[in-house]
């Protein structure tokens, strides 16, 4: 699962990647210090225009974009296509490790079940995978279809939680229905 949101953040341009190609500010510079080859000091770091998407750069739920001047923006207004696409590729990374936690809790606390959970989070994958893929294939080669592939990544990723969640419910329900059922009146 989480194989799909990497793919995101791995096809973006390389000056846009994760880890790009900003350099530590030189030895003995400070954060006002002139970078050279025409990069400016960031937060401790020496960055390029149309830089997106540095990690560790800002806080979560931002993305690192230096259109005009570098600053950290809110995934919610990010500027660039590069820095929309590397929000909704997290969003949906971030989905998918919920999902896998929810998974193994669920696996955990009922071990019967194994089997077929595994074979439906399977088939759910591939259905998924399938349905964004479809959505972003209107995009396909533009910008916005990584954009598009994650965002939809996410909410469905998203959906099946709550699916899941319904599950684990009706299956705590019914197990107390039946221990109450075989217990002595």
């Amino acid at each position: 699962m989480l194989a799909l949101a990497l793919w995101f953040i791995a096809t973006l341009p390389q000056s846009s990647a994760v880890g790009g190609t900003s350099g530590s500010i030189p030895e003995g510079a400070t954060a006002n210090s002139t970078c050279t080859d025409g990069k400016v000091a960031f937060r401790g770091r020496c960055v390029e225009k149309d830089q997106c998407c540095e990690e560790d750069l800002c806080p979560a739920g931002s993305v690192f974009e230096f259109v005009k001047v570098p600053k950290c923006v809110p995934c919610s207004e990010a500027e660039t296509q590069s820095g929309a696409s590397y929000c909704a590729a997290n969003r949906a990374t971030d989905a998918d490790r919920d999902l896998n936690l929810l998974y193994a809790s669920l696996v955990e606390k009922f071990p019967s079940e194994r089997h077929r959970l595994k074979e439906a989070e399977r088939a759910w994958v591939t259905f998924r995978d399938r349905l964004c893929e479809a959505h972003a294939g209107i995009y396909k080669g533009g910008s916005i279809e990584k954009e598009i592939l994650g965002r939809c990544v996410a909410a469905e990723t998203s959906r099946q939680i709550e699916r899941l969640k319904e599950l684990r419910e009706q299956w705590t329900e019914g197990r107390k229905q039946s221990r109450s059922k075989g217990a002595p009146k």
